[in-house]
């Protein structure tokens, strides 16, 4: 929650970042490639898209195209915290 509040503060609106968004049905839906990605089911920590791409899409998705501006997941290891790539979804 930290880093969206640093998100926030640097000018990402609010209403553009998602947190803990899962893969589900009512975003994409097959063949969409982040919905046939193999058996594996994600889930993403904090993900950024801008309210107007959000509102304008044609949920769920079905073809390539529809995308997240960006994924970051953290993990904890040890005694700090790194944050690990994006997706190759969308």
């Amino acid at each position: 929650m930290q880093f969206a509040r640093f998100l926030n503060e640097s000018g990402a609106p609010w209403e553009s970042i998602h947190h803990e968004l899962s893969v589900s049905r009512w975003l994409f839906e097959a063949p969409h490639p982040a919905a046939t990605a193999g058996a594996k089911r994600w889930r993403v920590d904090l993900a950024l898209l801008g309210c107007e791409d959000f509102i304008s899409a044609d949920l769920p998705a079905r073809e390539p195209g529809f995308a997240f501006d960006v994924f970051l997941e953290f993990a904890y290891l040890g005694d700090s915290w790194t944050q690990e790539g994006s997706t190759p979804w969308g």
